[in-house]
């Protein structure tokens, strides 16, 4: 919807997108910490530990759709754009009858690099998440053994 919004009014264009590419500047590893103690006590018990993964999943893909989006409306023919223009269609008509189908390989390689990174985060957090608790559970039997080596030398 920003991309739509953006590809229809210059000012608002120039206005914000150097605040979209500069939401981009900052490293995911600095925000996550404060997206995890910001988001997550405000949500209900079961939905406490996918807040979080909401907030920064929607970080990690709304720079690359809404680009792609504005890039994908601004790629329409412009002969076509003409031919539009000079059979009075209307901004609506326009966009719906020549920016959008034109924009939908734009959006649909967007949306394929949004699920990529999505599922990259995901599967990087369930490895490290699985490490953490091998190395927890494995520094456990490590401390029961050594409690029972101690007991019997002891005893």
């Amino acid at each position: 919807a920003l991309g739509v919004v953006l590809a229809h009014s210059r000012l608002l264009q120039r206005g914000f997108m150097p605040y979209i590419v500069g939401s981009q500047t900052i490293p995911i590893l600095a925000i996550a910490p404060m997206v995890v103690v910001w988001v997550n006590p405000k949500l209900p018990g079961p939905f406490q530990g996918w807040g979080a993964v909401a907030v920064i999943a929607a970080y990690l893909t709304f720079f690359p759709v809404t680009i792609n989006t504005l890039r994908g409306l601004q790629s329409a023919d412009p002969r076509a754009l003409e031919l539009m223009r000079t059979y009075a269609a209307s901004r609506w008509t326009i966009l719906w009858k020549l920016r959008m189908p034109s924009s939908l390989p734009y959006v649909f390689s967007a949306l394929k690099l949004a699920a990529t990174r999505l599922r990259d985060m995901l599967a990087s957090s369930r490895a490290v998440s699985q490490r953490l608790a091998g190395d927890v559970t494995e520094k456990l039997d490590e401390l029961i053994v050594a409690l029972a080596d101690s007991e019997k030398r002891a005893a």
